[in-house]
């Protein structure tokens, strides 16, 4: 029988799996760094943020790829990735890594069959001449793919009669293409620059709350950081790039903005 999850028993699930994924990534020599929020909270607090709900890490293009193709070779058990090129029923431009003993229900999300889940986003080159042309782009892609995900009941939590007109419209207009080709297309626009510039990198395929990129030096190397009294990997210029992308970090925000990324939704045990 289903059983609800208290907020204590999805963070105990989500270092139960970080730790796999830690000892995955080990055993397979790929490297990878806690990222967003995850990094902010080993830092500023030896684990997660008090009002944040989940796990990011980044990995280069190329480390992304090996981590799929070594999951490609492994017998799931518990655990599941899910991406683009494993899953042909995804629709993200980032992968997750799943708890198949459990389900995460919400009003609006998209049937992905995640349950407890960590977000593994892969990290592309960026050039400072068109970086600001390419992240326009992909900030109208993913609005795109955030309509086209969501249920027509999205539109009862408008509240301007302008945003709803806008939301209908557009839902009217994306609806006949698959969100998992919208999804394509960002993955395929984030890598566009990785031939041409080895100097800067981003977070293309969701980074549009970022204030910018930052070094390919801060990725050059990994070490180890504390997150709720264990030990993962970070990259070695962890501060810079938080402060690149996030400003002063170590301020605690307004408590208003204080919110968990998934409010509204469920983790059931199954």
């Amino acid at each position: 029988m289903a059983r609800l999850l208290t907020d204590k028993e999805v963070r105990s699930r989500q270092l139960d799996m970080m730790d796999f994924f830690h000892q995955f990534c080990h055993k397979h020599n790929i490297h990878y760094s806690l990222s967003c929020g995850s990094l902010i909270g080993a830092y500023r607090h030896k684990g997660f943020i008090p009002w944040d709900d989940d796990i990011d890490v980044y990995m280069l293009r190329e480390e992304y790829k090996r981590l799929q193709k070594a999951f490609t070779e492994y017998k799931p058990e518990r655990y599941v990735l899910k991406s683009l090129e494993t899953d042909s029923d995804y629709s993200l431009p980032f992968a997750k890594l799943t708890d198949t003993q459990t389900i995460f229900i919400d009003e609006y999300s998209h049937n992905d069959h995640v349950g407890v889940n960590m977000d593994i986003f892969p990290i592309d080159y960026v050039c400072p001449s068109t970086f600001a042309e390419q992240r326009k782009f992909q900030r109208r892609l993913l609005h795109y793919l955030q309509i086209r995900r969501r249920s027509w009941k999205s539109l009862n939590t408008i509240k301007t009669i302008k945003g709803r007109l806008h939301y209908l419209l557009l839902k009217l207009v994306i609806t006949p293409i698959p969100a998992r080709a919208i999804a394509q297309k960002i993955s395929k626009n984030a890598q566009k620059n990785n031939k041409k510039c080895h100097e800067y990198l981003f977070e293309n395929v969701q980074g549009f709350i970022m204030k910018g990129y930052f070094d390919a030096a801060d990725m050059a190397d990994y070490t180890e950081v504390e997150f709720e009294g264990r030990k993962y990997d970070a990259m070695v210029g962890g501060d810079h790039f938080l402060r690149a992308s996030y400003g002063d970090y170590m301020q605690l925000p307004p408590e208003e903005k204080r919110k968990t990324h998934h409010a509204g939704g469920e983790y059931w045990e199954i």
